[in-house]
């Protein structure tokens, strides 16, 4: 927790997003792109950090190289799961062999520029990619207990005030 406090929160500024993630292709390959989204997953190989960035359309690998760009790279290393983040960099073809054939961009990834940090919050609960949208978008009810919301402690509160009709308790045992 101490670590996600030391993250200073970065301006949007004039920067518009360009791409949705689950969009790039290979006949994006060279193009410079703005994408935002949340951090789904995140990978340090030492001098490489791997993101992968998560919008409503997909996931797509952003690349953040200490060589290429420290900045970006040190972003990179205050991201954590579920950061909300801006990243610009340039659309690049995967390495042979790295490729992943179950992504729908999985034969490209973003080399980052920048990347800024918007907000450091997680949502309350784990965010589904895939499955029918009544389960992603499913709210789980907080703060039930096992056996419901307690509508017999309404009827027991109604006998004893006298406000229900005597009648509701053969229709609601």
């Amino acid at each position: 927790m101490e670590n996600e406090r030391a993250v200073a929160l970065d301006d949007l500024g004039a920067l518009r997003r360009t791409r949705y993630c689950g969009e790039l292709g290979p006949s994006d390959v060279g193009r410079e792109v703005t994408l935002m989204g949340w951090v789904h997953s995140r990978r340090d190989l030492g001098n490489l950090i791997f993101i992968d960035l998560r919008d409503r359309t997909g996931l797509v690998q952003v690349v953040s190289d200490a060589g290429a760009s420290s900045a970006s790279y040190e972003a990179a290393d205050k991201c954590r799961g579920e950061y909300v983040v801006a990243v610009t960099g340039t659309v690049q073809r995967r390495r042979p062999g790295t490729e992943n054939r179950e992504m729908k961009t999985g034969e490209v990834e973003v080399l980052a520029k920048e990347i800024r940090v918007l907000n450091r919050r997680a949502p309350p609960h784990e965010v589904p990619l895939s499955g029918p949208p009544q389960a992603r978008h499913a709210e789980k009810p907080r703060n039930v207990p096992p056996g419901g919301c307690g509508g017999s402690a309404v009827l027991g509160r109604g006998r004893v005030l006298g406000d229900t009709d005597p009648s509701d308790d053969q229709k609601h045992p």
